[in-house]
């Protein structure tokens, strides 16, 4: 019975500690970057989240659908040639990718495409109309991925904003958690004899 009890009281700390092990919302606008950014190819960080230019540049317009000050990320061919971004979590991890704001969409189908790395990969093209994509319409693509690619393959413009991920716990902090209990289980067992 006494067992029992501590296998009890060692589940309801578990599940106290579980809580912080949830997914944190992570929302990039890039207004952080200075105004008129040209041509940038250094990485820019926000919210936990590591923008990096594989290839061509980026540069940040003012968004006209958002309030004044609000930047919107431009991706195009001009002076650097054919551009390529990753987006990934910050010293690594997943994440799941929630909505993206369209603010000038691409000229024609398969000027872009977003892609996913690992997890449940998945891969769309860009769209052609302004308005939000919702990833949850693509599921289970896009989820506990590792990185997030937007790739230039003809010329033309596709500028975003508002990218919300949801960044995902590290799994080896849940496997800790995990090999806690177990410890503590063990531990309550040798004591019991």
């Amino acid at each position: 019975m006494r067992t029992h009890a501590r296998v009890a009281g060692m589940l309801v700390t578990l599940l106290g500690l579980a809580p912080g092990a949830t997914a944190a919302t992570a929302k990039l606008d890039y207004d952080g970057v200075p105004k008129g950014d040209d041509y940038r190819t250094a990485p820019y960080i926000e919210s936990g989240i590591t923008t990096t230019v594989n290839q061509g540049h980026f540069e940040l317009y003012d968004d006209a659908t958002g309030d004044d000050g609000d930047q919107a990320f431009n991706l195009d061919e001009q002076n650097t040639g054919l551009s390529k971004v990753t987006l990934t979590a910050h010293g690594g991890g997943t994440f799941d990718v929630v909505r993206l704001d369209i603010v000038n969409p691409a000229d024609t189908v398969g000027e872009y495409t977003i892609s996913a790395i690992g997890g449940t990969g998945g891969s769309i093209p860009a769209p052609t109309t302004m308005g939000t994509i919702e990833f949850s319409d693509y599921a289970p693509a896009f989820h506990g991925i590792t990185a997030l690619v937007i790739t230039q393959h003809t010329p033309g413009t596709f500028t975003f904003d508002d990218l919300e991920l949801n960044v995902l716990p590290e799994p080896g902090r849940l496997a800790s958690l995990g090999a806690a209990g177990l410890a503590l289980l063990a531990l309550s067992r040798r004591r019991a004899r």
